[in-house]
């Protein structure tokens, strides 16, 4: 499974998890917790997302974490749950798989933008034609993303991560 920290930024980088999200999440595995680490409590503080990238940040190059390539397609997963869910316009969604998608999986999903970029032009809306287009390409990005959305927001979460929620000392970040 990705990390917490891998799951958090996908989410909030595509703003399917916004600030409001982060502090109920991070509030709700504090008190869980008998000894938080430092980053959660930090999460709690954060005034919104780009500070809660931040930290998140920190976080991965603290573990030596990557986000890579695979990142970005769970970006892209992301992205199209808030599509979905409405979270954000087809403009927006987009507009950012262009911005944050790594050049080197721009080139790979050429053919499919530049497709999806002509069903826009034709008609500003979500059509049938263009939702289909996406979910043919994006469909299992967007499943990927839903179940690490899913163990997110699991019951267990906090058992099954203890070890990165939880210090062994008070001052263990």
């Amino acid at each position: 499974m990705k990390s917490l920290f891998y799951i958090l930024s996908a989410g909030i980088d595509s703003d399917f998890l916004d600030i409001s999200f982060i502090h109920k999440w991070s509030e709700e595995l504090i008190v869980k917790a008998e000894k938080p680490k430092i980053w959660l409590i930090d999460l709690t503080l954060c005034s919104d997302s780009d500070s809660a990238l931040d930290v998140l940040n920190n976080c991965v190059r603290h573990y030596g974490e990557r986000l890579d390539e695979e990142y970005d397609r769970s970006l892209i997963g992301f992205l199209c749950l808030g599509l979905e869910k409405k979270l954000l316009s087809l403009d927006k969604f987009l507009s950012q798989v262009f911005d944050a998608v790594d050049p080197r999986l721009l080139a790979e999903l050429k053919s499919d933008l530049h497709e999806l970029y002509q069903l826009f032009e034709r008609d500003q809306s979500l059509s049938d034609e263009l939702q289909a287009a996406i979910s043919s390409r994006f469909g299992a990005y967007r499943d990927e993303s839903e179940q690490l959305y899913k163990y997110l927001i699991a019951d267990d979460l906090y058992e099954k991560e203890k070890s990165m929620i939880e210090a062994r000392h008070y001052l263990i970040a």
